[in-house]
């Protein structure tokens, strides 16, 4: 029964491993063997017409696999439907309820056969990993005929005796291959088992000349009336372990001495020895709790997996290896930062027996780490609102991230370059940036420290830049990151510490700490290379402090020329020699040859019947540097924020609490009396911004928006409002979930009062230029009418004269004459009308011509025009005053740049440059040359020109055609001119001279 099952599995894994179309092929022919058979049998047909299509599905289903299944499913209910049920004329709503029954029955055969096919498979993995575990675990088995003194053993334990497996064994075999010493012990053992007592012993056996040491263990087996018929029991080679427990016996006393976690274990990973400074740190209580302890359990939950299956398995083939990885306290459960040195340990006979351990705790320097990226990931939060810029890009140069800076920087003017490629963006990018690319992508760090960078507009940047690559989570190169910032950087450390050297042949020369050992009179009696190393680098005599010298005489020397440690390090170590004290540690300054180094000093006590003390010096410069630079970095970031007046925010979007800095409370009146909850913020809310304000949060924690940047209003203490632009960004724990929101916010009240008077101000001239145009054009009109009425009336006169015949050459001269004085006095009704509008403006001093023009394009800058388009000045220095009315000049000069930037937005430009220049007047070196050249619309003709100065003419959709006359008037009444030309391509420059002063 056992041959036919695994020959019907051996079918099973057969069909599953043949190709898809082959079994696509087999589902196919299936059903039409199941329609054949449905149409040509009667029997089945007329009774039991969905029989065959079921069993063809579930034979599909089991065998082929559920894809070839479900296909089969789909085509008998196709051949159903087609050669059975439309055939036989049933109704519609039967054949429905036949097909969905047909559908329910199939679904349920499929789930069914894929359930009994998973079950297969992974009865095969479990029957593989258990011949797997047999082979790896060299663990034999045998079986004890009482009665019959037969011995029946297994291949793995014939192997393990030397034994040939055809041997005939009984008890008597067995006991000649025991160690004589062990024989009457094992004999012993045994004879009590058969007595009820547990048999369960370790013993020697000897084999060809060769000792090896063995397990045996054993339960004895009973027949239904209580008769004793042998034992069935299993024995493990334990020679390595054996031979490993030998060899740590030859560093233990050392090891014991450290403060460093040791730790010794045989080829399985079985621990047998953790020296004591080890067990404090874990909190263990014994040894022997240790030892029981599996080598995983040591380690923190979240770390097992990876020490078990991808660090530990690699060992026995790589024979050392090291980690920084946390264990765990047994009491407390806390994780302990350490790095993990693990090294094999070898027999005499240069075997591998075993591993050993020496990890070092590194919680502190893990803390200081941690705070400093804490500090980095703030830093880069407000970093992100400063001028930088960084993208991110695939390995065909498509964008995967940018910066807000990139796209204003290198943009060319998309407002999203996500997916977009850099060089279809940038077709005019240097050959040898390409290059630096392709060297990033092939795993280059390529950096410049200043950089000149010519930007799309012509513009020049120095820079910063880094190119460098980044890795997908299987650690492939996906593509590279470019980073710009400024030549102001600052400057971040990194703390580390490196990991200690390989255990190579003994304890001592592995350990990466400086260590010596003194005798009880101070002696020195062993040091390891380390300590070497730094002795004849950085002292003058090293034989003075190496094997022979005496360590407290080299103290008591240094001390007497002022040494400042040397002092407090004699002292502990007289202590501890004197046994006043067991251990002693201290931190120091040492001044070596290259530089100063600061070192942490451990003594200890020597046990285990031995006098001494063991010295450990360990170099603890970077860790010291990493908290230097944490509170530097601290501070730098604390005196920005006070300079740009800015107040901070930390928000726990979980948790509700809201931290607010004092700069934050003193913008709406409050010292340290505001509640930091998010409900007492949110109240203070003006409450046409909440919605908007918390709308904004949402979007863009949970993604939906890119960036949080936004103005409202906030309630003050004595009950204003006050105006806050706030920018924000997110932090993510491991998970990738929003943890915390920080940001800034400025009080931006007094620039949006500003703005609100300046739209004002602008609002208040437009309409009061409007009303004087208005009572201008009805005083002329008023003026005009009377003259102008009375030369219509004497031209109606003399027209009457001629054509009634009557030729009266006096009374026509003097109807003409009349004419012409009324004409005369509308002359003069227009002067005076101009002279009135002058009048208190004409008074002219001695001006600098480019101061007013910088006056006047500031003016302008206030209409928003300048924020599309570009105003060059060519203005020659060192010109002599000009006489003129300052004021009035510049009226003349705002109207011309207002009308050139007017007429270039009239043409639809979003960009543009419109140029002022002054220089002397070539045809007149007595006169100043003042010229505002615009790219707009310009005009049709030459004839044109000449009209845009006449009043009331304009060619814009607003305005009164006043602005051009009124200027050509007051150049005038300074002495100079005004006129236009048409450009050589687009737009007019409008010309006006002024004299300079005599």
């Amino acid at each position: 029964m056992v041959n036919g099952r695994f020959q019907i599995q051996s079918v099973f894994f057969y069909f599953a491993a043949q190709p898809a179309w082959l079994r696509y092929g087999l589902a196919l022919i299936t059903v039409i063997a199941a329609t054949t058979a449905t149409l040509y049998i009667p029997l089945i047909g007329e009774r039991a017409a969905f029989l065959l299509f079921f069993f063809g599905i579930a034979q599909a289903s089991f065998w082929l696999g559920l894809k070839p299944g479900a296909l089969t499913a789909v085509l008998s209910l196709i051949a159903v439907n087609a050669f059975v049920l439309f055939p036989t004329g049933i109704e519609l709503h039967k054949i429905l309820i036949l097909n969905a029954g047909f559908c329910f029955v199939s679904a349920v055969m499929l789930v069914t056969t894929s359930f009994n096919r998973q079950l297969a498979e992974a009865l095969k993995e479990s029957r593989q990993n258990l011949n797997h575990a047999q082979s790896v675990g060299k663990i034999g088995s045998w079986r004890m005929n009482v009665q019959h003194n037969q011995l029946q053993w297994s291949e793995q334990n014939h192997r393990i005796f030397g034994i040939p497996p055809d041997t005939p064994m009984t008890y008597e075999t067995f006991l000649d291959t025991v160690h004589p010493e062990d024989r009457d012990y094992v004999d012993k053992m045994w004879q009590a088992a058969l007595n009820g007592e547990p048999y369960d012993i370790e013993h020697r056996i000897v084999i060809t000349g060769q000792v090896k040491w063995v397990r045996e263990k054993a339960t004895l087996e009973f027949n239904k009336k209580g008769k004793l018929l042998g034992g069935f029991g299993i024995t493990q080679d334990i020679t390595e372990r054996k031979q490993v427990e030998l060899e740590r016996q030859k560093f233990v006393s050392l090891a014991d001495n450290s403060q460093e976690f040791i730790s010794m274990c045989d080829m399985n990973f079985t621990s047998f020895y953790v020296n004591a400074a080890g067990m404090r740190l874990v909190g263990l209580d014994s040894l022997e709790q240790a030892c029981r302890t599996p080598v995983q359990e040591f380690f923190f939950p979240e770390d097992q997996r990876f020490i078990i299956e991808e660090f530990l398995p690699r060992l026995p083939k790589e024979q050392s290896g090291n980690v920084e990885i946390r264990f765990r306290h047994f009491k407390t459960g806390a994780a302990i930062w350490m790095i993990y040195n693990v090294f094999s340990i070898k027999n005499n006979q240069g075997d591998q027996v075993g591993f050993a351990t020496v990890s070092r705790d590194i919680s502190a320097r893990k803390r200081a780490e941690e705070a400093l990226k804490m500090s980095q990931d703030q830093l880069r939060l407000f970093v992100d609102q400063a001028p930088i810029s960084i993208a991110m890009f695939d390995r065909d140069m498509n964008y995967v991230v940018t910066s807000r800076r990139w796209i204003d920087d290198f943009g060319r003017g998309y407002p999203e370059l996500i997916g977009r490629n850099h060089y279809d963006l940038h077709t005019d990018i240097p050959a040898e940036w390409k290059q630096i690319h392709r060297k990033a992508q092939a795993g280059a760090f390529l950096k410049n420290d200043e950089d000149l960078w010519i930007q799309s507009d012509g513009s020049q940047l120095w820079l910063r830049w880094a190119v460098y690559p980044w890795t997908n989570q299987e650690g492939e190169i996906g593509g590279i990151i470019i980073s710009a910032e400024n030549i102001t950087a600052y400057h971040q450390a990194e703390a580390a510490v490196r990991a200690s050297e390989a255990f190579v042949s003994n304890l001592l020369n592995s350990l990466p700490e400086h260590v010596a050992v003194l005798d009880n009179h101070g002696e020195v009696i062993a040091v390891n290379e380390p300590w070497k190393r730094f002795a004849l680098e950085n002292s003058s005599k090293p034989k003075d402090v190496c094997i022979g010298a005496n360590y407290l005489h080299v103290c008591r020397q240094a001390s007497k020329v002022g040494e400042p440690y040397s002092g407090k390090a004699l002292a502990g170590l007289e202590a501890i020699l004197a046994g006043r004290q067991d251990e002693f540690a201290m931190e120091y300054l040492c001044h070596t040859s290259a530089n100063n180094r600061w070192f942490l000093m451990n003594a200890k006590r020597m046990s285990h019947d031995s006098e001494g003390v063991v010295i450990t010096h360990l170099d603890i410069t970077e860790h010291k540097q990493a908290q230097d630079e944490l509170r530097e970095s601290e501070a730098r970031l604390a005196l920005i924020i006070e300079e740009a007046k800015a107040g901070c925010w930390d928000w726990n979007p979980l948790t509700s609490e809201l931290f607010l800095s004092s700069e934050s409370k003193r913008q709406i009146g409050f010292e340290d009396n505001l509640l930091n909850r998010w409900e007492e913020w949110e109240s203070r809310l003006h409450p046409d911004d909440r919605a908007m304000v918390w709308a904004t949060a949402k979007n863009y924690i949970s993604g939906h928006q890119h960036n949080y940047d936004l103005e409202f209003r906030l309630k003050h203490k004595d009950g204003s409002y006050r105006w806050i632009h706030s920018r924000g960004g997110l932090l993510r724990d491991q998970n990738n979930r929003p943890s915390r929101m920080l940001g800034i916010n400025l009080d931006v009240t007094d620039y949006k009062m500003q703005k609100e008077i300046n739209e004002r101000r602008v609002e208040l001239e437009q309409s009061f230029r409007l009303h004087v145009a208005v009572q201008t054009a009805a005083a002329i009109a008023h003026e005009l009418n009377q003259p102008l009425t009375a030369i219509c009336s004497y031209a109606d006169v003399a027209t009457h004269m001629l054509q009634t015949g009557n030729s009266n050459p006096e009374k026509l001269s003097q109807i003409m004459g009349n004419c012409s004085q009324q004409a005369q006095r509308a002359g003069k009704v227009i002067r005076q009308l101009l002279t009135l509008l002058q009048k208190g403006e004409t008074t002219s001093e001695a001006m600098d011509i480019n101061s007013s023009v910088h006056k006047a394009i500031e003016i302008v800058k206030a209409d928003g025009l300048l924020d599309v388009f570009k105003i060059e000045m060519n203005l020659t220095a060192d010109l002599p005053p000009v006489m003129a009315n300052a004021l009035q000049v510049q009226k003349v000069l705002i109207n011309l740049v207002r009308n050139g930037l007017e007429s270039m937005q009239v043409e639809g430009k979003d960009a543009g440059i419109l140029t002022v220049t002054t220089r002397p007047f070539d045809v007149d070196p007595a006169m100043v040359l003042v010229s505002v050249c615009d790219s707009g619309v310009g005009v049709t003709d030459t004839a044109a020109l000449k009209k845009i100065f006449q009043p009331f003419y304009t060619t814009k959709t607003t305005g009164l055609g006043m602005g051009l006359a009124i200027s050509r008037a007051l150049i005038e009444a300074h002495g100079g001119k005004l006129w236009a030309e048409q450009n050589a391509d687009i737009g007019i420059s409008i010309h006006f001279t002024l004299p300079f002063e005599k």
